[in-house]
Formats: C-alpha cells, structure tokens, sequence
C-alpha cells in the first residue's frame, strides 16, 4: 500500500508537468535557454529509449523554463500523441509550430493525426496535404500519408462519428470502466460472468512495468446482465488467475472449466519457474471448488517461443487455435497464426495467408465455436483509422475470403480492437479508444446486434 500511495504522488507530480500551462516569462536568461535545451535533450534519450513518461515530464519542465523553446512544445505533442492524448498533442503542436514553423517538419503529422482520431477530418486531410508538401518521401512513406488521407475519405462517405454509433455500441458503465485502459471483454459460457482487462491501480501487487511506467494487466470479473446501468461486484480476486505481472483473459474452453490467458512475467520477480520469456501463452483451470488455478505455460515450441505470443482463440471442441504472434518480426510485424490439434499434440503453427495478414498488424482475432468466421483488428488493411475490426469466412484447404470492414456501426476513426461475438446473447464486446476533452483512454463497449443494420456475415 505504502508503494502504491508512494506512485500516486509521484504520478500526480508528474501530471502538474504534463499538463499545467507554460510561465508567462518575458525575460528568459542565458542560463535558463541553456538549461531549456539540456532537458530537450535528455528527454529526447529517455522517449528514444521507450520512457516516455519520464520524457514528457523532462519536456515540460524545458518549457516551464523557456516557454519560447519551439523543441520543447514540438516533443511534448510527440510524447501526447504516443499517449493518444490527441487534444494536448493538437495544442502543443500549434504551439510549436507558431513558435517557429520550421521546428520539426513531424508536427505536421501530429496535427493531422490529432486531427484524424477527432474526427475533424476536413482539418486532417488539410494537414496530411501539408506533410506530402513538407515531410520527405521517405517520411510520406513511412508514415504512410496517402493511406492516412485515404482513410479520412471513407470516414467523411461513411458520416462516421468519433467513438462509431452510440445507438448501437454502448459504452460500458464507470462501474467497469476505470479511466485506465479497460479492454479485453469475454463472456463466461454461461453469460453470466463478463471477464476483461485493466491496468488500474489496485492490480495485483500494485506494480508498474518499468517499460512503459504504467500498472501491469489484471484480469478482472464482474457479474453480467445486459439490461443493467450499474455493475458493483468487479473485482480482480480470482484466486490464482492473476499474476503480479501482465494477464489477459483471451477464451474459455467448451465448458469454461478452462481459460486461456496471455501471460507476462518477464520483467518482474516472480520466481525461476514461474517467468515467462516474454508474453506467452497459457492455461488455468478450475479446482472442485470451482476457483482459478495458477496458469500453466503451454510448453509447446509450436505455440510459444521466446517472441511475442499471445490472444489466443479456439473453436468449441479446441482443437484450431489461432493466435497473435511476432515471432516472424524481421519481416512483418504481428500477424495472426493457426495451430490444430492431432492426436493431442499442436501442428507447427504457421501464419495465416497474406489477405488477412498485412505488413502491418494483425491482433485480437475471435474464431466462431463453429470454426467458420474470423474476427480480428488489423491496421493494415483499408479501414477508417488505426485499427479497424474486420470478419474473414474460412474456405478450407487453409483457405480465407477476403476480410470485410465491420463498417461504421463498429468501428471508429480511432483504436477498434478486441472484438467477441456472441448471437446466443445477442451481443458483442469490442473495445475502442475514447476521447475525453483533451485526454483519451481504451474502453469496452457492448454492441446490441439486433440493431445492427450494415453488418452481416460473410457468404
């Protein structure tokens, strides 16, 4: 407790810098200038390295010391467009580029991003023309500018709005929704129990992961009615199944005695046995008296392997896994991959085909009970902005029809993610990035699917 109350106060420092407004000093002095520039620097090694929080705070305090410091402003919006804060990142972008409009020719980009996920989309086309006429073509390339545009485009034929259509994808109560990143949503069996994923304060242990300084994933649980406005019972005490390292739920087997969760705990002390080499996949089952067991790695090199492994999805008699994996990263980035079962043992795993594997990324894939319909979140692929959700049938012979866009009842100019189907109850969960004013966070919607009108599945 004494460490958690000790983070608070030091996050609650850090958001005075992150957030309070430049001094208004008309007198800077040489001493101040220099120190401004020193701090633009030794933030700039911290993002470089991943520390962004740390950065920011390095950025702020440079600004606070010469608000004329045009670096400064420009890698404060940097660091909120990584945060997806887009409201501060428009803002101190403006501002730097009012402070000198050559400052970096990126802040650009991050007006049109910010721009883009706000659904001002006349204001991001206006601004991603500005990167074609600034950035180098490398740039143009890299931040693949024309793809950007051409998103803002479908986003204006399609009228969408910035979180997709309220009428139809229902935000989930403060109850359930913390305020941190939320996400992850799965339905027990018995669609009694909604599990999902957080990285609030009072995760297991109370620890933050030193790569991005934010709480580790718990899995929590909360009781489920689709008609209620309040939920009170979320808790994240279930027994063994959380760690004090990253967990999230992925899927229950047939009869929900079983869940597979994507498992990390490389970066904290959690005894020899029982770390992972990075994030993998594993098991927890339930005891007779019906309460979570600790998870057991899959210790398969054809599922798990020192890369990047996780969300798994099965079909109801558990013998097709498909899952997330990066470990083909010199190539592409995560793509989606398949496994079967034969004779009790997993099949090399081997990705998925090139329509539904982009060289971008692929993630968060759901496979029907039946084994005929993939759902999964790509950024690769045409879309509206960031990730879209999209459902793919399966042909046989390793066979998949082309994915198509869940469209605007679904998916949004921002984040769309996580997506689990469920006709039997009439639902689905996904999860979506919000924007609140200027700050924004990961959220699990529920969407009614007898009032969706533009979505059906594929023939």
């Amino acid at each position: 407790m004494k460490n958690i109350t000790m983070l608070l106060c030091a996050l609650f420092i850090s958001a005075s810098y992150l957030f309070a407004a430049p001094a208004d000093t008309t007198k800077i002095s040489l001493r101040e200038k220099t120190a401004s520039l020193l701090m633009v620097e030794d933030g700039k090694k911290d993002f470089a390295e991943g520390y962004t929080r740390t950065a920011i705070v390095k950025f702020r305090q440079a600004l606070l010391k010469d608000p004329a410091n045009a670096a400064a402003a420009f890698w404060v919006s940097k660091c909120h467009n990584e945060f997806k804060n887009y409201g501060y990142a428009l803002s101190y972008a403006k501002d730097a580029l009012g402070i000198d409009p050559k400052v970096d020719d990126e802040v650009f980009y991050i007006i049109a991003n910010a721009y883009h996920r706000m659904n001002e989309l006349d204001m991001a086309l206006e601004y991603y023309k500005k990167c074609k006429d600034e950035m180098s073509s490398y740039a143009v390339s890299v931040l693949r500018i024309e793809e950007r545009m051409a998103e803002c485009t479908r986003a204006k034929e399609a009228g969408l709005t910035a979180a997709g259509n309220d009428a139809i994808k229902h935000i989930l109560p403060e109850d359930i929704n913390s305020g941190f990143d939320d996400y992850g949503a799965v339905l027990s069996k018995d669609g009694k129990t909604l599990y999902f994923v957080s990285r609030r304060v009072n995760t297991k242990g109370g620890g933050v992961n030193p790569d991005d300084q934010r709480f580790y994933e718990d899995i929590y649980s909360v009781a489920w009615d689709k008609n209620a406005t309040a939920f009170d019972s979320v808790s994240n005490d279930l027994a063994q199944l959380n760690s004090i390292g990253f967990d999230a739920i992925n899927a229950f087997n047939r009869n929900g005695g079983a869940a597979y969760i994507t498992l990390n705990t490389s970066t904290v002390e959690v005894g020899r046995s029982f770390t992972t080499k990075g994030s993998d996949i594993a098991i927890s089952r339930k005891d007779e008296s019906g309460a979570w067991m600790q998870p057991v790695i899959i210790d398969d090199a054809n599922i798990n392997t020192s890369f990047f492994e996780g969300s798994a999805t099965l079909d109801k008699f558990g013998n097709t896994m498909i899952f997330v994996s990066d470990r083909n990263g010199m190539e592409k980035r995560s793509d989606l991959y398949i496994s079967r079962k034969e004779e009790g043992k997993w099949t090399r795993a081997v990705a998925l085909p090139d329509n539904i594997n982009t060289r971008e990324n692929e993630t968060t894939p759901f496979l029907t009970p039946d084994g005929k319909y993939l759902f999964f979140s790509s950024n690769g692929l045409e879309g509206y902005g960031d990730y879209d959700i999209y459902v793919s049938k399966y042909l046989g012979d390793d066979k998949w029809s082309d994915p198509v866009n869940l469209g605007p009842e679904v998916n949004s100019v921002t984040s769309d993610t996580h997506f689990q189907y469920y006709p039997e109850y009439g639902v689905a969960f996904c999860s979506s990035i919000r924007l609140q004013d200027e700050k924004s966070s990961m959220d699990l919607y529920v969407i009614d699917l007898k009032q969706l009108t533009t979505f059906s599945l594929p023939k």
